[in-house]
Order: C-alpha cells, then sequence, then structure tokens
C-alpha cells in the first residue's frame, strides 16, 4: 500500500503532479497529500477508490488517470477553494440498499432518525423538504436512481448564509458484502465554519441512520451539538 504524506502549502501560481516522487508532496496545501511512491499505474488502479471531492471545478484528474500526469496542472487556489466548499463521509451499514434507500426517502422512515416531520417527492424537481425543531431545511431532487443514488439542492429556510438550493448533497448506495456502504458528498457551503457545522450534524444523524436502517430505535435526538 503507498504511503502518504501531507501536501506542503503553495501560494498562487499551479502544482505539476507526478514528474517524481518528490514533488508528488508539493501539491495544495494540508487538506491534500499524495503517494510517494505516485505515478499514471497508481492513479489508474486507484480511481474507482478515489473520494468524490477529487471531482471539484478546477480540477480535472479523473480525464488524466492512466495518461502522463507529468503534462497535469492544476490550480492550488481552486482546490483550496473548492474543498473549502464541500463535506465528504462514508459509512457502511448492515442494511442492504433498498432499505437504506427507503430510509432517505419515505418521510416515514425519515423521521425516526432526522427531524420532526418530512416531504419527499423522491423525482427531479421534486420536493425535499425537512422540518426540525428550531428550522427547516428545503430543496429539490435532482437525481433519483432507486437505490443506488439520490441528488438533492439543500438550505435552510430564512437563511442568508445557506439558504434553500444553494448546497448540494449527493449520497451513493453500494452494496457490500451484505450491507450498504453509503457515500454522500455535501457542496457548496460557503466557508470552512460551515462545512465544519454541518460536518458535525452529518456525523450525528448518520449515526443514528445506522440504526434506525437496522430496525432498531436511536432515541430521543438531542442534536448534534448536545
Amino acid at each position: 500500500m503507498p504511503r502518504f504524506l501531507p501536501g506542503r502549502s503553495r501560494r498562487g501560481g499551479k502544482s505539476r503532479i507526478g514528474e517524481s516522487s518528490q514533488r508528488n508532496t508539493d501539491l495544495v496545501g494540508p487538506e491534500i497529500g499524495l503517494p510517494v511512491d505516485g505515478g499514471a499505474a497508481f492513479w489508474a488502479k486507484m480511481k474507482p477508490e478515489l473520494p468524490a471531492f477529487l471531482a471539484v471545478p478546477g480540477v480535472d484528474l479523473a480525464s488524466s488517470f492512466g495518461s502522463n500526469l507529468g503534462l497535469l496542472e492544476i490550480d492550488a487556489d481552486a482546490v483550496r477553494r473548492a474543498r473549502a466548499a464541500l463535506t465528504f463521509a462514508a459509512m457502511t451499514v448492515a442494511a442492504a440498499p433498498a432499505t437504506v434507500f427507503a430510509f432517505l426517502t419515505d418521510p416515514e422512515k425519515i423521521v425516526s432518525w432526522i427531524g420532526t416531520e418530512a416531504t419527499t417527492e423522491a423525482q427531479p424537481g421534486g420536493l425535499y423538504l425537512l422540518k426540525g425543531a428550531r428550522r427547516t431545511a428545503r430543496g429539490k431532487f435532482r437525481e433519483v436512481v432507486p437505490v443506488h443514488r439520490l441528488a438533492y439542492s439543500f438550505g435552510w429556510e430564512g437563511s442568508e448564509v445557506v439558504p434553500p438550493g444553494s448546497s448540494l448533497i449527493e449520497i451513493d448506495l453500494i452494496d457490500r458484502d451484505g450491507g450498504t456502504l453509503l457515500r454522500i458528498t455535501h457542496r457548496g457551503l460557503p466557508d470552512a465554519e460551515q462545512c465544519a457545522g454541518h460536518d458535525r450534524g452529518w456525523a450525528h444523524y448518520l449515526s443514528r441512520l445506522a440504526i434506525a436502517a437496522t430496525g432498531r430505535n436511536p432515541g430521543v435526538d438531542h442534536g448534534p451539538h448536545a
């Protein structure tokens, strides 16, 4: 397994990837590291496992897999800005993808792990509405692939920071050894503070989802900041 080292920050300009093993660690900042023994063969092998947060504006890594990575240039500042605008999480749920999908789309099942009232129209353009004790989230479905994938816009009613429709949530469900690998990417958040807050929220509620999807009661929801 290749070793990973944290990248070093570089102000402005562009960084080149793959020219040498040493330069692989001189990428775009502390958030991203590259393998010391990098190269085209490694990236081609790793392509299926790369997390969704690499697919960000200004970073066209996907088109370069298996090609001459020494010719790939990326804007360091663009990567930092894009990475700061999203959050990513993954977990395994001991339930089939169809079951997990139902807990993400069926209003009665949704409120067993998050919120107090939900309305979903699980089709492109359909409404996503989730009421909590203190605020309400609203958005519209953009993609619905039954038991495999969901994408919907998201924001908070009455918020000027993250208003309805201002961010995008993408959820992929992958069958894994009788359970489900759930991957979630939340894009379009305005700053690092909002990313950190939503990170805490997703960690809290995904743990409750994992419990509810296996037929157990996650208990009273005291919120992610309790």
